[in-house]
């Protein structure tokens, strides 16, 4: 018998993690490998599901190409958030420096994650189907991130490592 539980934000969910309050969680793998690297966290990527970007970045009213985006800003929920690290993967593929090209700012985690963020930004990564009601209130898509097939682990079950060793059966199970 599981119990889903529902977390706003790969943050979240990695805390949970650690503390034990829940066993697997399903999220962006680099949030796990982050935690590892900055604090050994002991979490381990059991499976992979996801292995491609499948995002929007979309441009609010009035930025319609990513040249629009130069000496502009781009916003992402959170430092650590999939996607702050969706977006440091997607950079180098449209041509873009950040700190340089454009910047990126804390947003803030809007009531629901929808494209009407707290702080503006000039575009923001979107994922499905949250795009297809930007498109309506006037956002652009500036790119598909499908289309790039950028290598990107954006679905992924982790647990804490001993907790999947003293359990093997339920891992292999799962």
């Amino acid at each position: 018998e599981v119990e889903p539980i529902l977390f706003k934000g790969s943050l979240l969910v990695t805390r949970a993690l650690e503390s034990g309050e829940i066993d697997f969680a399903n999220y962006a793998a680099p949030a796990a490998v982050q935690a590892n690297l900055e604090r050994k966290a002991g979490l381990v990527v059991l499976l992979g599901a996801m292995n491609r970007m499948m995002q929007c970045l979309m441009g609010r009213p009035g930025i319609i190409s990513i040249d629009d985006l130069r000496g502009g800003t781009i916003g992402i929920n959170e430092w650590g958030e999939v996607n702050h690290w969706l977006l440091e993967a997607l950079l180098p593929h449209i041509g873009l420096r950040a700190g340089k090209d454009v910047k990126i700012i804390e947003t803030g985690r809007a009531t629901g994650e929808t494209w009407d963020t707290p702080r503006p930004a000039d575009a923001i990564i979107l994922h499905p189907p949250e795009p297809y009601a930007a498109i309506k209130a006037g956002w652009s898509p500036l790119i598909d991130m499908r289309k790039l097939n950028v290598p990107f682990q954006i679905s992924s079950i982790s647990a804490r490592r001993d907790w999947a060793e003293q359990h093997q059966a339920v891992v292999l199970l799962y």
